[in-house]
């Protein structure tokens, strides 16, 4: 899927995804496919635009599709992208996604390269809200990025 996708230049997939005939019904596990392979692709937006999908129909992604979204949208950061990850976040839980450490620390991390420390740590608190504890992934991705930006 992700080699058609690439060589995809119309957006073709995405469109039908998006909008399917009328008598077609795309079923969760297609959309979590989809978001994947977009961001194997290299297109989160296109990811982001079939998550938003999900969330109009009111599907629950799993939470490894809902992880992978997270870390594509931290890792090329911008202001777009860091409010889209805690947009994203703040839907994944109001679905009822089970989220779990991972899923906050990946936001977190976005948080820490945005130099949005406060943030990062209200996650951290927001974490056993949901059940979830800090690990050493989180507290060392806070110190690591205090140090680097000189906090």
């Amino acid at each position: 899927m992700t080699s058609f996708i690439a060589s995809d230049k119309q957006n073709a997939l995405h469109y039908h995804i998006l909008h399917p005939d009328s008598g077609t019904r795309v079923s969760r596990p297609v959309y979590d496919l989809s978001i994947g392979a977009y961001v194997a692709a290299g297109r989160p937006q296109h990811a982001a635009h079939i998550f938003k999908k999900t969330k109009r129909l009111r599907l629950k992604p799993n939470v490894l599709t809902c992880n992978t979204l997270l870390n594509v949208l931290v890792k090329y950061p911008s202001h777009h992208t860091f409010s889209l990850s805690k947009d994203v976040l703040e839907d994944v839980i109001s679905l009822g996604v089970k989220v779990n450490s991972n899923t906050f620390n990946i936001v977190i991390k976005g948080c820490c390269l945005g130099s949005k420390f406060e943030e990062a740590l209200e996650l951290v608190d927001k974490m056993t809200l949901h059940g979830c504890s800090p690990d050493n992934v989180t507290h060392n991705t806070i110190w690591t990025e205090c140090a680097r930006k000189g906090n």
